[in-house]
């Protein structure tokens, strides 16, 4: 055997094995985010607030999960959205965990509160 044919002998299959691996994190799902239908991160008691997990990754297999506070509160297939109901259960910090076949991404953090309707929410974008 030649010095180069060993050589390729060598580093072939650890090339090989560079490359899938490169593919794998390329095809990994890119980093969602949330977006509130309300636009607010405070609002009234019995307001219902849909939330949007946006991600640019157009794949049909991919898997949504939906966080409350680090508890699972949804998990779905063929649905983005979660519809929050709108009571003081409901107010805390919502994540959203898109998943498929080569891994999973999160978004940050979005936080979102409910107030008796004597307060008054604030009016910042649900983050």
């Amino acid at each position: 055997m030649s010095k180069k044919a060993w050589i390729l002998s060598i580093f072939q299959p650890l090339l090989q094995l560079l490359l899938l691996l490169l593919h794998s994190a390329s095809t990994a799902p890119a980093t969602p985010f949330v977006q509130s239908s309300s636009g607010l991160s405070s609002t009234y008691f019995g307001v219902a607030v849909t939330l949007t997990c946006n991600v640019t990754q157009t794949s049909s297999s991919l898997m949504y999960s939906w966080k409350l506070n680090s508890s699972t509160v949804q998990t779905a297939a063929s649905s983005n959205t979660y519809l929050v109901d709108g009571d003081e259960a409901d107010s805390g910090s919502y994540v959203c965990v898109v998943e498929d076949g080569t891994g999973s991404a999160s978004s940050s953090h979005s936080s979102l509160q409910y107030h008796p309707s004597q307060q008054h929410p604030s009016s910042h974008t649900a983050r």
